[in-house]
């Protein structure tokens, strides 16, 4: 039997830094409200759809960029997430992981980190056009539907995978030899900070399991890929849902 959330918080918390303390909050929704200007415009379902949708894809891309913005806020969200990363399909829910830490030095007795997973459920949100649903949501706030899950990972799983991290590599053959067309597949991004420098790449994949679309962009995809799976496995077993009342 699957513990309760505030025993599993005292059992993961136990032992670790007091930055860690208070990570867990009560499960709610996540939701930005905005106010929208009146239009007197007569304008069709199917345009308003499109537009409510960029809008909501401007939140959510904010939400990403600042991940510490959700609550419950992290002990850590004075700080920058030290790794980021994020899966932007263009058919299916949009996700986004950050990493605080490890803040401690490598033999910590108690060298632990935090992972926060954003999970934008666009397969709820996508049919804006939709004449039913419309009315149902007819004076709601426009906002998106956000999942966060966060969990505590140990350095011991964390370290194997930053010491591999791919070599910086500039995309030469893709410079030298452009695509005539941009695929319409997915687009992923890792960040990583290391205080006085930071590193960004991102590249457009052609499945969901992260196959690079350009040869230059293998290796990186590849590694990237590993490390979702070491961050899900993390929150599928340790990991509290939670669900934000808005984004600050």
């Amino acid at each position: 039997m699957r513990p309760s959330q505030g025993s599993l918080a005292d059992a993961r918390l136990c032992g670790c830094p007091r930055d860690w303390r208070g990570l867990i909050a009560p499960t709610h929704r996540a939701r930005r409200t905005r106010s929208r200007p009146i239009d007197n415009r007569s304008v069709t379902d199917v345009e308003e759809a499109s537009r409510e949708l960029r809008e909501l894809e401007a939140q959510v891309t904010a939400a990403f960029r600042a991940p510490e913005s959700l609550a419950p806020l992290p002990a850590d969200a004075h700080r920058r997430p030290r790794l980021r990363l994020s899966q932007r399909p263009s058919f299916g829910n949009h996700r986004s992981w950050a990493v605080w830490g490890p803040n401690e030095v490598v033999g910590h007795p108690h060298r632990d980190a935090m992972v926060r997973r954003i999970v934008w459920r666009r397969d709820l949100d996508w049919d804006r056009s939709n004449p039913m649903l419309r009315l149902q949501n007819l004076g709601e706030p426009l906002r998106p539907l956000l999942e966060v899950a966060d969990a505590i990972i140990e350095a011991s799983k964390l370290d194997p995978m930053m010491e591999a991290v791919p070599p910086l590599r500039i995309p030469t053959q893709t410079m030298l030899n452009p695509p005539s067309l941009t695929l319409d597949g997915e687009h992923y991004a890792v960040e990583i900070d290391a205080g006085s420098r930071r590193w960004v790449y991102e590249w457009v994949g052609v499945t969901m399991h992260r196959t690079s679309a350009a040869e230059d962009d293998i290796a990186i995809a590849r590694w990237a890929g590993e490390l979702r799976h070491v961050l899900d496995a993390v929150i599928a077993s340790d990991g509290i849902q939670t669900h934000p009342d808005n984004i600050p």
